[in-house]
């Protein structure tokens, strides 16, 4: 089957990457450098397992320039983006094409539908949860199923179902895939929103009472919004499923968290914008999904005043250098690094590894002399450069950087101390 897949975000190379084992995939997305990079490199795959996954039978190009004949669409771009997606792509929309969104948030059939019969829309929703690197380059950090549906009962899906799981991704045909839409929905409106206005881990919602009454009051607004709309959910049943996938990806970050890490536009309408468009024509108060809305927009606002991270480096890296002036902090935003003295030289001494959150560069980033160790990525890893210029703001955009900030030098001059006792001893 030649399959086109529109975005090659974290979902969209996930899913072009699986399904490339079986199809002739071509890979759409609106920047050159990823599409260079993708026909160049393939699509790579960190599983959770530690496996590292290459697809190199994967084409890509630019939004609009495809000229292959096509018999699926994936549509995983932004909800806010998807009618300039499908206007730009509207040339490979033949008779019998078939057109399937995979994206956040609801309301997504309604926007395709303007463009191919409603027949030839499909409805998905995915249980998967993947992390974008770049340039064809994504973590797979959760599996699930894919659900598919359809709003005309006559859309046979069968033969849908069946390259996606000869591909390797489960799928599941739902004769009511409004309902598991809405399931989905009732996750992202609560925790991805809350972890994007927190910049922090799934896991913190469950942990924090005060975090966790905010989602409860999310989630029920959304259920009466639902209950509204035609779709049963039982209260306790949607609260307790939240819990348990916060559980079993505590220490993973949302879409939206990086979106607003990286200073990108959310989904934010697509998501609680949904739902209080939803609630509006039903009439029904939704004070709490409507405050989201407008925080998150007044967040994205403050974008060209916030600090923009996300520096990428490899596994082996050397990112800070020995002996040399650094006048920034960095904060590991994902991945490990590790500390050394007289790093690549037979006096080599490991001094210390910083994970996720941690911090690095103090002391020359505050004493303005050379760094007395390197710094060296032990896999991929995501860094935020913070210019002391800017150490201000970014402790006050979130105060808990002041203690990373402290707790890293303190265990850094702890072991120093013991270094130095070691050097003594052996004399």
């Amino acid at each position: 089957m030649r399959i086109a897949i529109i975005g090659a975000g974290a979902i969209g190379c996930l899913y072009g990457a699986y399904l490339s084992r079986n199809n002739e995939v071509y890979m759409l997305c609106r920047r050159q450098k990823v599409v260079d990079a993708i026909n160049k490199e393939g699509l790579t795959v960190f599983e959770a397992d530690g496996r590292k996954e290459k697809y190199t039978n994967v084409h890509a190009c630019l939004s609009g320039e495809c000229k292959a004949e096509i018999d699926l669409i994936l549509v995983i771009v932004k909800g806010m983006d998807t009618k300039s997606a499908m206007e730009a792509n509207h040339n490979i929309i033949k008779a019998n094409t078939m057109v399937m969104t995979l994206q956040n948030g609801g309301g997504n059939d309604r926007k395709l539908a303007e463009f191919v019969p409603m027949e030839k829309v499909i409805i998905g929703t995915t249980r998967h949860n993947s992390v974008n690197l770049d340039n064809g380059n994504i973590r797979h950090s959760g599996s699930g199923p894919t659900y598919i549906g359809s709003n005309d009962r006559k859309t046979d899906l069968n033969g849908i179902k069946q390259v996606f799981e000869e591909a390797g991704l489960e799928t599941i045909v739902s004769d009511n895939i409004q309902r598991i839409i809405w399931s989905k929905l009732f996750f992202n409106l609560s925790i991805n929103t809350f972890t994007a206005i927190t910049k922090s881990p799934f896991g913190f919602a469950i942990e924090n009472d005060y975090a966790w009454n905010f989602v409860e009051k999310l989630i029920c607004e959304a259920i009466d919004v639902a209950e509204a709309d035609g779709q049963h959910f039982s209260y306790l049943e949607i609260l307790n499923s939240v819990h348990k996938t916060c559980e079993s990806v505590a220490t993973g970050f949302s879409s939206m968290s990086q979106d607003v890490m990286n200073c990108r536009k959310t989904e934010v309408d697509a998501i609680n914008g949904f739902v209080v468009d939803r609630a509006n024509v039903h009439n029904v108060p939704t004070p709490y999904n409507n405050f989201v809305i407008n925080l998150i927009h007044s967040i994205e606002g403050t974008y060209k005043e916030q600090i923009k991270p996300q520096i990428k480096y490899s596994t082996g890296e050397v990112i800070l250098k020995q002996g040399e002036l650094n006048p920034n902090l960095y904060k590991i935003m994902q991945g490990n690094v590790s500390l050394y003295t007289d790093y690549g030289t037979e006096n080599e001494y490991l001094i210390g590894v910083c994970s996720l959150g941690k911090c690095f560069g103090e002391y020359s980033c505050f004493s303005g002399r050379p760094s007395t160790y390197s710094v060296v990525a032990d896999e991929d890893t995501i860094v935020m450069e913070i210019p002391k210029s800017d150490l201000h703001n970014f402790i006050s955009i979130n105060p808990k950087n002041a203690e990373e900030i402290f707790g890293s030098m303190a265990k850094q001059i702890a072991l120093l101390s013991k270094h130095i006792e070691m050097l003594k001893n052996e004399k």
